[in-house]
């Protein structure tokens, strides 16, 4: 579905390759999703894995920055957080789907 999402949603696309090498490292099902967008930095890569305790169930497990000199602060790294839960909100409500989207944030420096 993420992978539909990104094909769907302009500034969205699925990074196949990445994807695959992820999973690998990971030993789960996974995927990498790349935002371009007008801001700098303009790349970000967002990685998802199935989440091992919860079936059905991604967890975001890295937010980068390919083009970054250094880490992407917590406060821009929560906004684009949001700007990816909106974008897919969209994308889930027009039209509809049976998909529903359930979100479990962490604890801060959990």
């Amino acid at each position: 579905m993420l992978s539909d999402f990104a094909d769907a949603t302009p500034g969205w696309t699925y990074l196949e390759s990445d994807s695959r090498h992820y999973a690998d490292r990971k030993g789960r099902p996974a995927l990498v999703l790349r935002h371009q967008r007008s801001d700098t930095p303009s790349l970000v890569d967002f990685a998802f894995a199935a989440a091992s305790d919860t079936p059905h169930s991604l967890r975001l497990v890295l937010l980068d920055a390919p083009e970054a000199e250094q880490p992407l602060p917590a406060a821009e790294r929560g906004a684009l957080v949001e700007t990816f839960l909106s974008a897919l909100q969209d994308y889930l409500r027009d039209p509809p789907t049976a998909t529903s989207l359930d979100i479990e944030r962490a604890a801060p420096n959990a």
